[in-house]
């Protein structure tokens, strides 16, 4: 029941706000579980509340963007991913807490410059393997396709298809490398039926929400999430 809850929370913050359920299910999972059970069940999960909240917003997609991104994401992913099985819990828990870290600073810093086309794939690239190490793909991604022209409605669902094909990547690395257990192939799928509720839920308090209130939320959320991170490196 209280992997469903989450999943319901996690799936409305990142409808809302754009970003931040999967840090938050990580950061819970990895502080109860380990890190490398929590990478792999935020994984399967997230790879579902991605999915459906690509087909809600469908028609917002960007479609070029989302390719390019993905054609280098992907790939990172997977190797990632590979790497995170082998590196030891401390390391990775270190990994997860300076992603965190990033979170926190990110609304401090400047604007970032325009990122040209050609450079959507490397830097996707980078962040796939940065997300199979640690997760937290929306954070990664979010200055990318926002510096690449993209908000709103748009930006969340071009979101939801990179982080698609990054979850897919690192979760067939994670089951090639042995850290897919069944057990914890079933706490993923019960996170997963909270995830799409939780998406129907953000879609509506949305429109209820100004934009100001929504990062409000989230960055509420990052301070969760680092009290986490350091409750977890601790």
């Amino acid at each position: 029941m209280l992997l469903i809850l989450l999943g319901v929370a996690a799936g409305a913050l990142t409808t809302v706000a754009g970003l931040g359920g999967g840090l938050v299910v990580l950061l819970l999972l990895s502080a109860i579980e380990g890190p490398k059970a929590a990478l792999a069940i935020s994984a399967a999960a997230l790879l579902v509340g991605n999915t459906h909240r690509l087909f809600m917003l469908r028609e917002k997609l960007h479609r070029p963007t989302a390719l390019r991104v993905v054609l280098g994401a992907f790939p990172g992913a997977i190797f990632g991913g590979l790497t995170a099985a082998w590196l030891p819990d401390r390391v990775l828990s270190l990994l997860i807490a300076a992603v965190v870290g990033l979170a926190l600073i990110r609304p401090l810093l400047q604007k970032a410059p325009v990122v040209p086309q050609w450079a959507l794939a490397p830097a996707g690239l980078g962040i796939g393997v940065l997300t199979g190490n640690a997760g937290g793909s929306g954070l990664l991604v979010a200055p990318l396709l926002l510096s690449s022209g993209l908000s709103g409605a748009s930006y969340i669902a071009t979101s939801a298809a990179v982080a698609v094909g990054m979850h897919a990547g690192r979760l067939g690395s994670y089951i090639s490398e042995g850290l897919m257990s069944p057990d914890r192939a079933v706490d993923a799928a019960i996170l997963a039926v909270g995830l799409p509720l939780g998406n129907l839920v953000g879609e509506r308090l949305s429109h209820h929400l100004s934009d100001q209130r929504s990062a409000q939320i989230n960055y509420g959320a990052m301070a969760l999430c680092g009290a986490l991170a350091l409750f977890g490196i601790a």
